[in-house]
């Protein structure tokens, strides 16, 4: 992933953030809500690094958090098998519909 895509992607993040959640019932807003928001998000990626990379961007710009992206990857992606499967994918990366062809 280029850097050009991890500022891109990061910026969507806040520009969902801004168009979603300005301002909360309660007058906050998410960032002043995600110290507790964020076990409450669930992001789901597929097992290839440059989309838990692109995850973990969107995150950091979604609840304007800073410094590197591995700690956010390891904390808030999930990409376990459970998800895997969700996703239609199998352990080998093949997409379970083909697979079956």
């Amino acid at each position: 992933l280029t850097e050009a895509g991890l500022d891109s992607t990061e910026r969507l993040g806040k520009a969902f953030r801004q168009t979603l959640y300005s301002r909360t019932s309660g007058g906050e807003d998410l960032v002043s809500l995600h110290s507790s928001f964020h076990h409450d998000i669930k992001v789901y990626s597929s097992d290839e690094g440059r989309v838990q990379t692109t995850a973990a961007a969107f995150i950091r710009g979604l609840l304007s958090l800073s410094g590197d992206l591995t700690p956010i990857m390891v904390s808030l992606v999930r990409k376990d098998a459970e998800v895997q499967s969700m996703m239609g994918f199998s352990r080998n990366g093949k997409t379970v519909a083909s697979q079956k062809s």
